[in-house]
């Protein structure tokens, strides 16, 4: 199976969250199936701020998710 193969896999509006997980600060994408950013990459830190920035990064990329635009 190649990779336009796999994206047409998936179906409806989707957002892919994904990240990089290190000792101190994370970095995490979120794009949807056709791999266009829906936010632009950042950096969070592990500790409860950092979940919430997270968190709120998903929340504003959700109305976004059709654009594929930062």
């Amino acid at each position: 199976m190649n990779e336009v193969q796999k994206k047409l896999l998936v179906h409806g509006d989707v957002i892919i969250v994904g990240i990089d997980v290190a000792k101190h600060n994370h970095w995490a994408r979120i794009y949807n199936q056709m791999e266009l950013d829906v936010v632009k990459p950042f950096k969070f830190h592990n500790n409860k701020e950092g979940y919430y920035r997270l968190v709120a990064k998903i929340e504003e990329a959700v109305p976004k998710k059709r654009i594929g635009q930062c």
